[in-house]
């Protein structure tokens, strides 16, 4: 860690000095100013401050200044559009980071002379990526800060609060609380709308407001114009990120907590949102003599007919044990789920399964039908050519 940071320090002063000193120095130059500094010379210069955040312990901040800031197009447009710095935001720009708030880096903000963030995002960028982004800052119709005062005008249509939360997700904020804000205003009739339903699926998942009992209350017309699969995955997908949450925090009381909400939510899909929360979290706390058990009972009472379940019941099957009897069971299910859909992943979950099984035969047939499935669908199978090697080295 400590030869990491020296190397990326070491980078920084490197550029700015071949930047002052070699002519032949194309890419962007980060000016040895503050941010404060840097305000004064955009507002007499008439441009934006654009600042790289970093960290010392970031793998990607320092890839960025190693193998991006050089190239030369990258240095035309950001010496010539911005005034560049960059700051440690764990370090010197702490205090800044009190009003940024972020804990991803890099952190890529450019500011007007007042001090306004006008756009941002987070991570690594890339050439043709970090040039776009930098085209956005410079555009006020594509700009985070203008769909910012659109959203708060009043009169927020669900193409903008959509356009709005999106950007805020790449710029790495915390979207819920302006998604529940716009949502929470919407009146039942309005929440119905294709462009509402876009917004909830794609972006809304705070299980802990008042707003889901609204949503539950009308998942029957939802289901109606959108699909009971659709809504139920949903349904399902945003309570299993929250149980996770709490079982990785091994927060106990916030799970139970959860369960009890789910239960007395009125969710046609309580049982079996908690019973699958239940089941991960014997998996998650390798509890595996529970995991089997609970995998059996979720197969029989939820998963009857869904191939999604009783595939991804029979990879873990196949991932954590080698018991002839819980493999059986497994095979089963794996062959009920290519029956509802002869898809490669299924025939794939299968074909493992039945090797584990000794099953040569069985399993050079439907491993063999994964790759003819594979080719036709464009599935990536080198699993299953693999699996075609252990089929042959079996007696």
């Amino acid at each position: 860690m400590r030869k990491l940071l020296i190397a990326a320090l070491l980078m920084l002063v490197f550029l700015q000095l071949k930047a002052q000193t070699d002519t032949t120095y194309k890419g962007l130059v980060f000016r040895n100013l503050t941010y404060e500094e840097a305000l004064k010379v955009a507002g007499k210069e008439n441009k934006m401050v654009f600042l790289h955040g970093y960290a010392e312990w970031c793998h990607y901040c320092k890839d960025m200044m190693e193998k991006v800031y050089p190239d030369s197009e990258v240095g035309a447009f950001f010496n010539t559009n911005f005034i560049n710095i960059h700051m440690d935001l764990e370090k010197e720009g702490a205090e800044l980071n009190k009003r940024l708030l972020s804990h991803t880096f890099p952190t890529l903000v450019f500011f007007d002379s007042k001090g306004t963030v006008m756009h941002r995002a987070v991570g690594r960028h890339m050439k043709q990526i970090l040039l776009q982004l930098g085209q956005e800052a410079l555009d006020p119709r594509r700009r985070l800060y203008t769909w910012q005062q659109l959203f708060n005008e009043g009169n927020c249509t669900p193409d903008t609060a959509y356009i709005y939360l999106r950007k805020l997700e790449i710029a790495n904020f915390n979207l819920q609380q302006d998604a529940l804000k716009y949502l929470s205003k919407q009146k039942p009739e309005e929440l119905k709308s294709a462009a509402n339903w876009k917004i909830i699926n794609d972006i809304y998942r705070d299980v802990s407001a008042p707003f889901m009992l609204t949503l539950i209350r009308l998942k029957p017309d939802l289901e109606t114009l959108y699909t009971k699969p659709a809504v139920d995955r949903k349904f399902t997908d945003i309570y299993k990120q929250e149980f996770a949450i709490r079982t990785r925090m091994l927060d106990t009381a916030g799970y139970d907590n959860l369960k009890k909400q789910v239960k007395e939510s009125g969710l046609d899909l309580a049982d079996q949102i908690v019973d699958y929360a239940d089941l991960q979290k014997a998996k998650m706390k390798s509890d595996y003599d529970l995991y089997f058990k609970l995998g059996e009972e979720f197969a029989k009472k939820h998963a009857a007919n869904d191939g999604v379940l009783l595939n991804e019941i029979a990879q873990g099957f196949y991932e954590k044990t080698k018991d002839p009897v819980l493999l059986n069971k497994a095979e089963q299910w794996a062959r009920k789920s290519v029956e509802l859909n002869d898809c490669y992943t299924y025939n794939e979950t299968l074909a493992g399964i039945l090797i584990l099984e000794e099953k040569k035969e069985d399993a050079r047939i439907v491993t063999n039908h994964a790759i003819e499935v594979g080719i036709k669908t464009k599935a990536n199978y080198k699993k299953a050519q693999l699996y075609l090697e252990k089929i042959e080295e079996m007696k």
